[in-house]
């Protein structure tokens, strides 16, 4: 709702993407915004990717969020909240950063060793260089030298069998697994929450108890699993992407997904 908002008003671009791609323009609004605050040298243009109806999400403008704060403290940014600054706050910072040098780090190797198990980290000490850390702050800690002996502790703690997702981890696992676009990851949890099959608390997303019957209800129908299957939803995903391509026909499609249908029909009419 917050980036809705912010796109009708013009102040980033459209927002319902997983596009990395950056356009030209954009470019050449973090290359005049990066040169004015830090200089020439801190300006590294780099794309991310290629192609696509959409580019990534970024600030249309180089108003910067003190800029947009002091417009909306003064009452000449109307129809955002504080909460609208600090969403501009967070998109402006991650692609401003995103188009300038790199950080040179110094870093100490680390080894940890436990249950006869062994995993090497980097751990960063020291900024050498600066970079688009002048704009995210970057963490470094005091290296450790030598070996350092942990006391053993042990406690019994209880584990759900499943944890509870908040909106943001559902959308990153739908994407994981491939299910739904972009521009319908939003939709398909609000519609969850607006049938009453789960509610919103403290940011997670709780069953309800008629999400509970619905889902074991489909789970009891053996002729319906077909199209409860991620499989099923993969397969419509490619088969889309393969028509905008030009590599389906659109009606074929539909046809086998018609046939499909009505011999479902049937079957639910026998049980």
């Amino acid at each position: 709702s917050l980036a809705q908002t912010l796109f009708e008003l013009g102040y980033i671009t459209y927002h319902r993407t997983d596009s990395t791609r950056v356009s030209d323009y954009g470019i050449g609004l973090a290359k005049e915004y990066i040169r004015e605050e830090f200089g020439e040298e801190y300006f590294y243009a780099r794309v991310w990717g290629e192609g696509g109806a959409h580019e990534c999400i970024r600030p249309t403008k180089g108003i910067d969020p003190e800029e947009l704060r002091a417009l909306f403290l003064s009452g000449q940014a109307e129809g955002l909240t504080r909460e609208h600054i600090l969403l501009y706050e967070l998109i402006f910072r991650q692609f401003m950063a995103s188009q300038m040098r790199p950080v040179k780090l110094k870093v100490y190797k680390l080894c940890i060793i436990a249950d006869g198990m062994e995993k090497e980290v980097e751990v960063p000490v020291e900024v050498l260089e600066d970079g688009w850390n002048r704009l995210i702050p970057l963490e470094v800690y005091k290296p450790i030298l030598g070996s350092v002996d942990v006391s053993e502790s042990k406690k019994l703690l209880s584990q759900p069998k499943a944890y509870l997702y908040t909106h943001g981890e559902l959308v990153q696992e739908m994407k994981r697994r491939g299910i739904g676009r972009p521009s319908t990851y939003a939709s398909i949890v609000e519609k969850l929450i607006e049938r009453g099959y789960v509610i919103e608390n403290r940011g997670f997303l709780i069953p309800t108890k008629l999400g509970k019957e619905v889902y074991s209800y489909l789970q009891s129908r053996e002729e319906v699993h077909e199209f409860l299957k991620e499989e099923f939803t993969r397969r419509l995903e490619e088969l889309m992407d393969k028509v905008e391509e030009g590599k389906e026909d659109y009606a074929d499609i539909l046809k086998d997904l018609y046939r499909s249908i009505i011999e479902l029909d049937k079957k639910l009419e026998v049980v």
